[in-house]
């Protein structure tokens, strides 16, 4: 079997089976579109022959890249995902890649805000208009519920339950969960909500998107990641905060 046929059956897999979601099997196949080049440019396209020297030939010229050594593990735990599932299919008799050793990965403290930055935060956004009321509805949920970049932007309207006070967010694994909202955060996203009813675009107000831009669009994960940093400037604060 070709390493190309291996990685789109394994991708259908996460996909369809596992359910992981969209970012994380684009993760999966950046991963392994490396390794399938690899191949090619070695001729070692037959998984039938491939030997755990060829493994280790890749993971050296990993080794020589300018690859940090958390994306040469990511890299390689991305290896040893598709070559069990070949094993587990029946395809091949052993994981060649079970015995590769990732590199030491240093960890690094996260910066984070104090309370009074974050205050200074949420009061950044111009809420005379749509988009300000928007953004500081945006931040003050984040900050409240804790959800991931990806679960806020995906989230409906009616995924809130304000008698609960609780947002339901898509989880990983495509799984509903329940998280509690603050009565403050439950504020600037009912004010949010009555501006945006009283917007003359129809395709805003009518949105079923719980945070949208002016197409009535849902907002991708990038663009949240650009509103936080746009307002952290505007604050001036002295960190590099991400969602």
């Amino acid at each position: 079997m070709r390493s190309e046929t291996a990685i789109d059956l394994f991708l259908t897999h996460l996909r369809m089976e596992r359910a992981l979601a969209v970012n994380t099997v684009s993760a999966y196949a950046t991963d392994l579109s490396c390794w399938s080049r690899f191949c090619e440019d070695a001729a070692q396209g037959n998984l039938q022959e491939l030997r755990e020297q060829d493994l280790r030939a890749y993971l050296r010229h990993l080794g020589k890249s300018d690859l940090s050594s958390r994306t040469i593990a990511r890299r390689l735990a991305s290896l040893r995902g598709l070559f069990q599932f070949l094993v587990d299919e029946g395809i091949l008799n052993q994981n060649h890649a079970k015995r590769l050793k990732a590199p030491h990965i240093s960890t690094k403290l996260p910066e984070v805000a104090e309370s009074h930055q974050l205050t200074q935060l949420l009061a950044t956004p111009d809420t005379s208009r749509l988009i300000g009321l928007r953004d500081r509805a945006m931040l003050s949920l984040c900050y409240a519920s804790g959800l991931r970049a990806s679960e806020l932007v995906a989230l409906e309207v009616n995924d809130i339950d304000w008698q609960k006070g609780t947002v339901s967010p898509w989880g990983k694994g495509k799984k509903r969960r329940l998280v509690p909202v603050g009565s403050i955060s439950l504020e600037h996203l009912e004010a949010y909500l009555t501006a945006r009813r009283q917007s003359p675009k129809a395709c805003q107000s009518k949105s079923t998107c719980l945070f949208c831009g002016p197409r009535g669009l849902a907002l991708s994960r990038v663009s949240f990641w650009k509103i936080v940093k746009r307002h952290c400037l505007k604050a001036e604060l002295p960190l590099n905060l991400k969602p």
